[in-house]
């Protein structure tokens, strides 16, 4: 379609993800993760303990070793459909998947949860009659990429508000020659102003930021 650069800065496995859904489009893109996923230690609580556990990323799937199998009896929640599909695969029971983070997905339930999550995560709202566990089983740690990576101008794709605030402390006198594409108003927030255009996807999903990334190419 365009020679314009496509910069996918997301960890894997929602990296290789957006790589297919541009190369599907015809869109050649360039991938240049910001972060890797690393297990930490953790202890299995007892799954007696909960009524369902939640997953947000496919990454918890990923990192957090044997133990997940003592979670096959409970209803699983998932945030994303990559998620669901990742705990599908693991043997898990998808019970529900939601679109739009945590608060959404526990928009109209009460009990006690076991959230296996990073260990930056964002706040689930207190409510009565709602018990959530977080249980980090992994952390985001920073790869070396330096400024000049992204080459003098391009489209990028922020998936993460810790992804956005480091591109803001990456690229600062270049940003005029960059457009963003954000899956939220938070991320977009985060990367800050000066940028050549912000766009930000109508639904916060993969592929809609793709979907976005693909009209700017036309």
């Amino acid at each position: 379609m365009t020679a314009t650069p496509i910069w996918v800065v997301r960890p894997e496995p929602g990296n290789s993800a957006t790589m297919r859904r541009l190369s599907a489009l015809g869109l050649t893109a360039q991938s240049l993760p910001l972060f890797r996923g690393e297990p930490v230690p953790w202890a299995a609580p007892a799954a007696e303990g909960f009524d369902l556990i939640m997953l947000t990323s496919a990454n918890a799937l990923r990192h957090a070793g044997p133990d997940i199998a003592h979670y096959r009896d409970l209803p699983l929640w998932a945030v994303g459909e990559a998620t669901a599909a990742a705990a599908r695969e693991a043997g898990l029971a998808v019970a529900r998947t939601g679109a739009a983070g945590v608060a959404e997905l526990l928009a109209d339930v009460q009990g006690r949860i076991l959230w296996l999550c990073g260990a930056e995560r964002s706040e689930v709202p207190a409510r009565p009659g709602l018990h959530v566990l977080p249980v980090p089983v992994y952390r985001m740690a920073e790869t070396p990429v330096a400024a000049d990576s992204f080459g003098e101008s391009g489209i990028i794709l922020l998936h993460s508000a810790r992804a956005a605030r480091r591109m803001a402390d990456l690229i600062t006198h270049a940003r005029p020659s960059f457009a963003l594409v954000t899956i939220s108003e938070e991320v977009a927030r985060t990367a800050g102003d000066g940028w050549q255009a912000l766009h930000i996807a109508a639904s916060p999903s993969d592929a809609e930021m793709v979907a976005v990334a693909a009209r700017l190419c036309q």
